[in-house]
């Protein structure tokens, strides 16, 4: 793979079609039948309006051919959204753009991160600093770990 590098990222339509090609393989079979038929409508939602929301910065990694993941931040503080392709992961990408977006929120005076964890991705965050915060929760059938990380 040829060198990655992040970018601010302004492309709604390669973002939606990789979250919901994640979601769809590895978040949609930790809810329940409600969650399932719930998650991909206000993921698609969240996706589009995070592009126009002067509060969320969205970062991304391209190989020539593609976007291959993507962060998106909140106020700075909180990660709301973070997917990497399926057969890009294990490869550091989500690595890079978590200290991307840490080292950011840092120049900005931030002193903790916080994320609503899906469950599969609850070992990728511990394994990168951040503390369980509350039991896992559900709301409309969809599973999430509160999580937080000192920077």
């Amino acid at each position: 793979m040829s060198e990655l590098s992040i970018v601010k990222l302004d492309d709604s339509a390669a973002a939606s079609e990789l979250a919901q090609g994640v979601a769809e393989q590895f978040v949609l079979p930790t809810f329940s039948e409600e969650g399932r038929s719930t998650f991909p409508k206000i993921l698609a939602r969240d996706v589009v309006a995070g592009f126009s929301d002067p509060d969320v910065e969205i970062f991304g990694v391209r190989t020539e051919e593609r976007l291959v993941g993507y962060i998106a931040i909140a106020r700075k503080t909180h990660i709301s959204q973070l997917f990497v392709a399926a057969d890009q992961q294990q490869k550091g990408i989500g690595r890079m753009l978590l200290d991307f977006v840490e080292q950011r929120a840092k120049a900005f005076g931030v002193s903790q991160l916080t994320v609503r964890a899906s469950l599969n991705a609850v070992p990728f965050y511990k394994k990168c600093g951040f503390e369980v915060t509350a039991d896992a929760q559900e709301k409309a059938g969809i599973r999430f770990q509160p999580m937080q990380k000192t920077l």
